[in-house]
């Protein structure tokens, strides 16, 4: 992690990892972002230990999105090569968006088809367009437009004129599924 390093009993296997508060209104949905960096040197791993967090994560990697649901035990993830992720430790507001059914992702980690959120953050951990190979920690504007964009799904049997706009809902400091149909 940057800054203050004591208790880490073995700093060379440890990814760089960086935690940077949401902007504004984003906090209404992220508790804040974490982006861990890793460079492993070739035939070693680095398991990483994981407690157990009652939230949902979202997780942009290399390769793919996804929403990690909260936890109930300890697990662990092997880091070998090179490599990056980019995560949003989200508030409850925030898990309608992504998902119907939040208590199925109950120690899961579900893909996600979110090829423009992947798109912007990958290009911005990989300097693409910057003209730069080795990327810096970038702004945590990568995932928060697209968070701002995100509306909660509509419930079954419910009409989108009887439930209140997120920008509403947000004025309000409350969720929109929070209203109840007439």
């Amino acid at each position: 992690m940057t800054g203050d390093g004591r208790g880490v009993l073995y700093p060379a296997g440890m990814p760089t990892l960086h935690r940077l508060p949401p902007p504004g209104r984003v906090s209404l949905l992220v508790r804040w972002f974490w982006i861990p960096e890793w460079d492993i040197a070739p035939g070693r791993v680095s398991r990483q230990e994981l407690l157990a967090f009652a939230a949902c994560n979202l997780a942009v990697e290399p390769t793919l999105v996804g929403l990690a649901g909260p936890t109930t035990r300890r697990s662990h993830r092997d880091l070998a090569g090179r490599g990056w992720t980019v995560g949003a430790l989200l508030r409850p507001a925030a898990v309608p968006h992504l998902t119907s059914d939040p208590y199925a992702l109950r120690d899961r980690y579900q893909f996600l088809d979110l090829s423009d959120l992947h798109r912007t953050v990958a290009a911005a951990m990989t300097g693409q367009g910057q003209g730069t190979s080795a990327a810096p920690v970038p702004s945590r504007r990568s995932p928060t437009g697209w968070l701002r964009r995100c509306r909660p799904p509509t419930p079954a049997g419910c009409s989108p004129t009887l439930w209140p706009s997120s920008s509403t809902a947000t004025r309000l400091c409350c969720r929109s599924r929070t209203r109840r149909p007439a």
